[in-house]
Formats: structure tokens, C-alpha cells, sequence
């Protein structure tokens, strides 16, 4: 079931709180950047062009199988640069979202 937008608001205030960080920044990756969680999940640190503000989740990952090029917020590339910090971002690494 859907969260109702007039529900989006008091979730948000209430995700900090939910437990590890990496965890609380995935849910807000989720909330500003509308991509499906696999797409989150299975991201790698070279998808993401921090400085240009701009992730390309590549074709193998994409329902059409085009690539897709996320514009980010400055809020996502704060989430992201606070998450590279967390767990390391090894280039071909995954961003761990299920610890820390």
C-alpha cells in the first residue's frame, strides 16, 4: 500500500529514527530520488558523478534496459557523500545500505 502524500511529511520526520544511518539514508534516497529499490540497492560507487550532481543506473539494472540518469538533489548528494564516508566507497563497491 502507498503512503499518502499527506503522510510523506510526518514519515520523514520519523525515518530518522529508525535505527542504523545507512539504513535512515536509504529511505531518504528513496523519498528524493523516486528510483525503485533495487536500483538503490544494487547501485556501485562508479554510477555516481557526485560533483555533477547526477547518477547513471546502467541498462542491466533498468526495467527497458536503457540506462537512466538520475539528476541528484543537493539533498541526495549530501545523503551520498555522508554514506561514502560510512562505509568506505570503494569505487566497485556497493554502498551498504544494510549496516552501519
Amino acid at each position: 500500500m502507498a503512503l499518502p502524500w499527506q503522510e510523506i511529511s510526518n514519515f520523514l520526520n520519523c525515518v530518522d529514527e529508525a535505527g542504523y544511518r545507512a539504513t535512515v539514508i536509504a529511505l531518504r534516497l528513496m523519498a528524493v530520488t523516486f528510483v525503485r529499490t533495487a536500483e538503490l540497492r544494487k547501485a556501485m560507487w562508479t554510477e555516481f558523478d557526485l560533483d555533477n550532481a547526477i547518477w547513471i543506473v546502467p541498462t542491466g539494472r533498468m526495467k527497458m534496459r536503457d540506462p537512466h540518469s538520475v539528476p541528484l538533489s543537493k539533498q541526495a548528494v549530501a545523503l551520498l557523500r555522508e554514506l561514502h564516508t560510512l562505509t568506505g566507497g570503494q569505487k566497485d563497491a556497493v554502498p551498504k545500505f544494510s549496516q552501519t
